[in-house]
């Protein structure tokens, strides 16, 4: 065994294969057993080691979210302790934090220097920043061992007023990411892999050119930079989602002479796909989550939340949490995720399916660059996605694109809630 060369199994190449296949094929051609991914990239049948293998910078392991929200400070604190006690290791807490009390009381408890804090409500204001500062110097905390991240309403979309003041007070605390890129609002509102790549391309750029030019360093910028995706159905093209964004932010940063500093990383936080859960029969939420947070952890994602499977209901609970814990501790204390390096590479379709969509990317983000950046056309953009969208519901509703639980294999007895929510793409089939 040990002297094992496999030379009775010759190379055949692609033209050989070919030739071959279309003598069994006849007149029905190659194209009879091509596929059409929901991104237009055509699958071949074949694939040979020709293509080029890229490098990527994917972290050595990633951390478990959950988010966690409730009707005061207190209720959320204790959702976050027992989310913890479960397993998780980086806990969003969606409450707004309307003064430092609410701060003190969200972090009762928890010894924010072992795990990921990310303080997520939209409404959250500047102070935020400032009390959770205050909190971590109170208590003596080392700076560097601070990782999370805080949203305010004024560091969203274009408001850059406040945001060189609140740079440069967190730049002591390397970890603490205060720039959300939000490309998950591109995913629910229909978008396809290069609709979300290029807005965060677009978004990081705007967000460093515009900071440049009020005296702040890009790579500060840059270290406050957080991208945020969800995760599709579509297992190997979302792989090769999150590999090639992290090759095309490369690429941007080459721009500000970045690309080879310490900085030149990003961090990508992933969530399983709200737009594409079920209000109906929750277990296939679950099956439909546990291969988006595997496309995640693969592809390279820093940290990753998987939905509990009724939250497409309005609804929430411990055991659903408890579930979506435990789909990554599987990944990671059976299957071994966290113990691979990074086994995509030279996949010969995950690779090919990589540069195309690094391609098709960049195209667009290029195009968006030729229009002012994406705040200039921003009713553009966001017509290619309803496009997107339309196809995706035509194809669904004609039965071209199979949904487990939607247009095939239903559950006929199952009726939907009052509490359904109706931005998702299954609900919408589903009320027709």
């Amino acid at each position: 065994m040990n002297n094992l060369q496999f030379e009775e199994f010759p190379a055949t190449s692609y033209d050989q294969w070919k030739k071959a296949v279309m003598k069994e094929l006849g007149e029905k051609g190659l194209e009879s057993i091509q596929w059409n991914n929901p991104n237009g990239f055509a699958v071949e049948p074949y694939f040979s080691g020709t293509e080029v293998r890229s490098d990527i910078d994917k972290p050595e392991t990633w951390a478990i979210y959950q988010e966690v929200e409730g009707k005061n400070a207190s209720e959320v604190n204790q959702k976050a302790l027992q989310c913890l006690k479960g397993g998780a290791n980086a806990i969003g807490f969606a409450f707004k934090i309307a003064q430092e009390d609410d701060l003190r009381a969200l972090l009762h408890g928890i010894f924010v220097e072992y795990i990921s804090v990310h303080f997520v409500h939209p409404d959250n204001d500047d102070r935020t920043i400032d009390w959770f500062l205050t909190f971590c110097d109170e208590r003596k905390l080392d700076a560097a061992q601070i990782n999370g991240s805080i949203v305010t309403a004024s560091h969203s979309g274009s408001q850059f007023a406040n945001l060189p003041y609140w740079i440069k007070v967190t730049s002591r605390f390397p970890g603490l990411r205060i720039l959300p890129v939000n490309a998950i609002l591109i995913h629910e509102c229909g978008g396809q892999a290069i609709h979300e790549l290029s807005f965060a391309l677009a978004m990081g750029q705007e967000l460093i050119h515009q900071l440049d030019h009020v005296g702040v360093d890009p790579a500060l910028v840059v270290q406050k930079l957080q991208f945020n995706f969800s995760t599709g159905s579509s297992y190997f093209n979302e792989i090769a989602k999150y590999r090639a964004f992290r090759l095309l932010w490369k690429t941007v940063l080459k721009a500000y002479k970045l690309d080879q500093s310490e900085r030149a990383d990003c961090y990508i936080h992933a969530e399983t796909s709200r737009f594409q859960q079920t209000t109906k029969d929750h277990y296939n939420n679950l099956l439909r989550a546990t291969t988006q947070c595997m496309s995640a952890i693969i592809g390279g994602a820093d940290d990753v939340h998987v939905i509990p499977s009724y939250e497409a209901n309005g609804s929430s609970s411990e055991i659903s949490l408890r579930l979506s814990r435990n789909i990554q501790h599987l990944l990671m204390e059976e299957s071994y995720f966290h113990q691979a390096g990074d086994v995509a590479k030279g996949s010969y379709y995950i690779e090919e399916l990589t540069a195309w969509i690094v391609n098709k990317a960049w195209d667009l983000f290029l195009e968006i660059e030729k229009k002012e950046g994406i705040f200039k056309c921003g009713a553009w953009f966001n017509g290619l996605v309803f496009e997107a969208l339309q196809k995706q519901q035509q194809a669904i509703a004609d039965g071209e694109r199979i949904v487990v639980g939607v247009n095939k294999y239903q559950n006929r007895n199952e009726k939907m809630t009052a509490s359904a929510k109706d931005n998702s793409l299954t609900g919408f089939l589903e009320k027709e």
